[in-house]
């Protein structure tokens, strides 16, 4: 219960699965260094709070609310695309 209401709450914040991802490696990577075992997603939460926080102040100057089209590149070459094809 209490790991999906962690996991839950990243999914509300919209936090990237990029952030989440690298924040999961370094966390068990540094628990495996101190031979400790991972129990909870709850371990992950502070790593996962400061890499969100990065993410956004790398995105200050954007547009607010806007977010990044994933499929600008693939719209980008299909409007290219020769008409005969």
């Amino acid at each position: 219960s209490k790991d999906f209401d962690v996991l839950y709450r990243w999914w509300e914040k919209g936090i990237p699965f990029g952030v989440v991802s690298e924040a999961l490696r370094r966390v068990v990577e540094r628990r495996l260094a101190r031979k400790k075992s991972v129990a909870s997603f709850s371990v992950f939460s502070r790593d996962v709070r400061i890499g969100y926080q990065s993410f956004l102040s790398l995105n200050v100057g954007g547009e607010r609310g806007a977010a990044p089209d994933e499929h600008a590149e693939i719209k980008s070459f299909l409007g290219r695309f020769p008409a005969p094809l």
